[in-house]
Formats: structure tokens, C-alpha cells, sequence
């Protein structure tokens, strides 16, 4: 992902209406390739399925702004080869 695409993901997520918690609004607003990712790391690590989105909202909404563009950026595994 790029930089613009990334920007506009934290920036929808910032804009979001509604009484929601930061987490929330940044996975709703991630690509949904990105969210199949995370999700399925939390599965090989261990994490129950029942708790997978929990878990998902929690980590992003613990991250910086930095972090989560940096995060939304950082290209997937098999891109790497």
C-alpha cells in the first residue's frame, strides 16, 4: 500500500461518525487484504476465533499514528520476495 492510500485510510478513520472506539474505526477502515492478514496471525498465534476481533481492535487502537501508517504500508510477506 501506499503512502496516499495509506493516509486516506487513517484520515477516513479519524473523519468516521459515530461514537466508536479508535480501534474500531481503523479496522473498519483498513483494506481488507491487511485485515485478513492480521486476523490470520492472530489465528496461527493461538488466539481463539471468538476473540480474533477483540484482539484486532486492540492492537490498532494501541498504536500511534506513526505506527499504524507505517503499519498499513509495510508490504505483505510473499510482496518481500
Amino acid at each position: 500500500m501506499n503512502k496516499a492510500a495509506a493516509t486516506r485510510a487513517l484520515n477516513s478513520a479519524k473523519n468516521m461518525k459515530g461514537d466508536y472506539s479508535v480501534g474500531f474505526k481503523r479496522i473498519s477502515n483498513t483494506p481488507r487484504k491487511r485485515r485478513l492478514m492480521l486476523s490470520e496471525s492472530l489465528l496461527i498465534a493461538g488466539i481463539s476465533h471468538y476473540d480474533v476481533l477483540e484482539k484486532s481492535k486492540s492492537l490498532l487502537e494501541n498504536m500511534t499514528e506513526n505506527q499504524f501508517l507505517n503499519w498499513l504500508m509495510t508490504p505483505p510477506p510473499e510482496e518481500h520476495v
